[in-house]
């Protein structure tokens, strides 16, 4: 089975581009950032690679859900990475019992939360809750880590991939250190009225480089990224973004239900 999941190279270099700032920042994976970095920027693919993805507490099982439910033999399939980072039709097939299960026995949040909150996750499966990375960030992480913190809104915000839109100005490049940054419009996060609301437009200073590398050979004005904790990961298709900007919304609504 190893083998066959090793076969398919491309699933696993595009989890290892997500999964590489919240490694970073020591919020899910066993800490080997630099590694993980090495891997998604040489685009190299490997035992190694594998051993460390499946490693991931939160990442992990949702592929695994996500490859049952269409019956998908590798968690690292390019669609099953894709189905849970940015979204696509998988999503679809994963049934409200299988992502109830999921959540209380894979991700053991019976046990790792207070029953308000647990439930309050619970109800928004029959309300249509699928296994995107955005129900994670708004409807399961804003209970475990940050409910309650001054840091709630630009953590949620951080955590979530958001789309941005890269500036069409002469010095968009910009060097901070050891890091280089690239100005971007993005869609940020804010409360209106108690509600969670992508309605603050603005634009960014974001990371594209560490060590000296980047996932991305080049930019052009009016490029569309994905961004995860202030870093781009990948370039974006017209329909690829919308996706995301959608399934975004979708969560953020359900999110709503209960803040």
């Amino acid at each position: 089975m190893q083998t066959e999941i090793l076969k398919n190279r491309s699933g696993l270099h595009l989890c290892s581009k997500y999964a590489f700032m919240p490694n970073k920042l020591k919020y899910c994976g066993p800490s080997n950032e630099r590694t993980l970095f090495d891997y998604a920027s040489k685009k190299v693919v490997d035992q190694g690679l594998l051993d460390l993805l499946s490693r991931f507490e939160c990442l992990y099982p949702y592929l695994r859900g996500i490859a049952k439910a269409n019956k998908i033999r590798d968690p690292f399939d390019r669609r099953v990475v894709e189905a849970y980072w940015l979204g696509n039709p998988l999503l679809n097939k994963v049934s409200m019992g299988d992502l109830y299960l999921n959540l209380k026995d894979e991700h053991h949040l019976a046990k790792r939360l207070p029953k308000k909150y647990f439930d309050e996750i619970i109800y928004k499966i029959p309300e249509g809750a699928k296994p995107h990375h955005s129900f994670h960030v708004l409807n399961v992480l804003i209970h475990t880590g940050w409910k309650g913190t001054k840091e709630l809104l630009p953590s949620l915000e951080g955590c979530m991939i958001l789309v941005g839109k890269v500036r069409n100005i002469a010095d968009n490049f910009l060097k901070v250190g050891e890091s280089e940054f690239l100005q971007v419009d993005i869609m940020g996060l804010e409360f209106i009225e108690g509600k969670l609301s992508f309605s603050r437009r603005e634009t960014k200073k974001v990371r594209f480089k560490f060590y000296g590398q980047s996932f991305i050979d080049d930019f052009r004005p009016g490029d569309l990224v994905s961004i995860h904790w202030g870093f781009i990961c990948e370039k974006l298709s017209l329909a690829k973004a919308k996706r995301l900007d959608s399934w975004n919304q979708y969560h953020l609504n359900l999110a709503n239900l209960t803040i």
